[in-house]
């Protein structure tokens, strides 16, 4: 995958980032700060995109970030379908043992 900013990697680039067994792909856990948002503050955001840039998280090519990655509240019934979906294996991305990292954010924000 070329480095960069890119939103969305396609299905392909993903899979691929998973099998390359260089943990490619990140997965997010925080606490939410409210029950509608998660990042009210942009807290989250800005430590994120720190770690990223920084010598510990710049082989990340992709990111798992629940909020940004699922569809949230209100949904049609297809998004309800895909959330669904995504809630089965979504597990996954936290427990692989070679293809992924955690990132954990430990404060809240106020």
């Amino acid at each position: 995958l070329k480095r960069g900013i890119c939103v969305f990697l396609t299905p392909e680039e993903a899979v691929a980032a998973l099998r390359s067994l260089r943990r490619e792909v990140a997965g997010l856990t925080y606490g939410w700060a409210s029950p509608d948002h998660p990042d009210v503050t942009g807290e989250y955001l800005a430590n994120v995109r720190r770690f990223l840039r920084h010598p510990l998280g710049e082989h990340v090519t992709g990111l798992f970030w629940d909020f940004s990655s699922l569809p949230q509240k209100p949904r049609t019934a297809a998004e309800d379908k895909l959330f669904s979906q995504a809630l089965k294996v979504m597990g996954d991305v936290y427990a692989s043992l070679f293809g992924t990292i955690v990132i954990r954010h430990r404060s809240v924000p106020a």
